[in-house]
């Protein structure tokens, strides 16, 4: 797998399949990301309400050409009244691990929310085991 047509785009009731298995299926959701069994028409129900893309926050689907390979997601934290930042998220089905497509799809979800936004900070954050997390942010 190559990360050369790796992009980012908004998600289609198609790819609510991809990621209903990171609700349902341990090892794609990974250790780190794996909380048990719940809700599984969360995704389905927010795609349903705004199209998992809001003021607050968003989630856009990870593809390689029409390949859905996981999703990032970016929620605005406000730690004052005026002031917000986001926080970003990924999750990638096995297939995509390893391979630099995580340090891609993060790299272009900073670079959308820069362009498109009036935020001056993204962070993220990972375990303190996810070694693979840390070198790709």
């Amino acid at each position: 797998m190559t990360i050369e047509h790796v992009t980012l785009r908004p998600v289609g009731e198609d790819d609510l399949a991809v990621l209903d298995r990171f609700l349902t299926d341990h090892e794609v959701a990974s250790s780190y990301q794996w909380f048990g069994w719940w809700d599984p028409g969360r995704w389905r129900r927010e795609w349903a309400g705004n199209g998992l893309l809001g003021d607050d926050g968003g989630t856009l689907m990870v593809v390689r050409d029409d390949e859905g390979l996981g999703f990032v997601a970016f929620r605005k934290v406000r730690p004052a009244r005026t002031v917000f930042y986001w926080n970003m998220g990924i999750g990638l089905v096995p297939a995509a691990r390893g391979k630099g497509v995580g340090t891609e799809a993060q790299r272009q979800l900073v670079h959308y929310l820069f362009a498109h936004t009036p935020a001056e900070r993204i962070e993220a954050d990972t375990q303190v085991g996810n070694i693979a997390e840390q070198r790709a942010l």
